[in-house]
């Protein structure tokens, strides 16, 4: 004759869940770090035009300060853009830092 203990079938329960739940977790990791690596490269490849383009800006400030001109509204508007762009790529950049990242570099 066997004799099933109930405790046996709750240890069972609860030591079974816990595998459940790593592969979830590591699912969700994965995706995760499939994520992070795209906005890595986010940053580190399609930046470029902002960033040739906000050297341009420059260019352009200077060249109208130096005509003595005032700004247009359009110029106002790309500065604006440029400091509401600053603050999300420092923003990403510390979010980067805070998960030990580099997102600049190949390997997260």
């Amino acid at each position: 004759m066997t004799v099933k203990l109930a405790k046996v079938d709750e240890v069972y329960e609860m030591v079974s869940s816990g595998y459940g739940n790593l592969e979830f977790a590591l699912e969700m990791f994965y995706e995760g770090r499939e994520k992070i690596i795209g906005a890595r490269d986010i940053f580190r490849f399609d930046m470029n035009d902002y960033l040739t383009g906000v050297d341009e800006f420059s260019v352009l400030v200077e060249n109208l300060e130096d005509l003595g001109v005032e700004f247009p509204d359009e110029v106002l508007d790309i500065q604006n853009m440029i400091e509401n762009t600053s603050d999300k790529w420092n923003e990403l950049h510390g979010e980067f830092e805070n998960l030990g990242v580099s997102p600049m570099r190949d390997r997260i």
